[in-house]
């Protein structure tokens, strides 16, 4: 079986895939709201707010300014792409998170933080 060629991202191949998937049925019965955000080489390629920000008024998400909380899926997202870059070399697991950072916005308590020891609990 051949593998199928990777379609480049672009603007336009994120929103077809975004567009696509938020209006499966299946989704649109489980997600009351979502902001897909795409970025390639520090370009917004696409920031779009599907469904609602809030369900009882029928509030439409507004991508510039509705804000969202944080949950569990973010973290295995992140560390999934975290991952994927130490993979390809372009972090070091063992690199002081802060160095990453086009200025410092880690606090001091954290400077001494790799991706590697960030959770572990003989560092608390």
């Amino acid at each position: 079986m051949q593998t199928p060629m990777p379609i480049p991202l672009t603007t336009e191949s994120a929103t077809k895939f975004a567009d696509a998937y938020f209006s499966r049925p299946d989704v649109q019965k489980q997600l009351k709201g979502a902001l897909f955000l795409a970025v390639k080489d520090g370009k917004v390629l696409l920031n779009k707010g599907y469904g609602y920000a809030d369900v009882e008024s029928k509030k439409r998400i507004d991508s510039d300014t509705t804000v969202f909380r944080m949950g569990s899926k973010a973290k295995v997202m992140t560390t999934t792409a975290v991952m994927q870059l130490a993979e390809q070399g372009k972090i070091d697991l063992d690199r002081d998170i802060s160095e990453y950072e086009a200025e410092p916005k880690t606090p001091e308590e954290w400077r001494d933080f790799s991706a590697r020891t960030f959770h572990c609990p003989e560092r608390e």
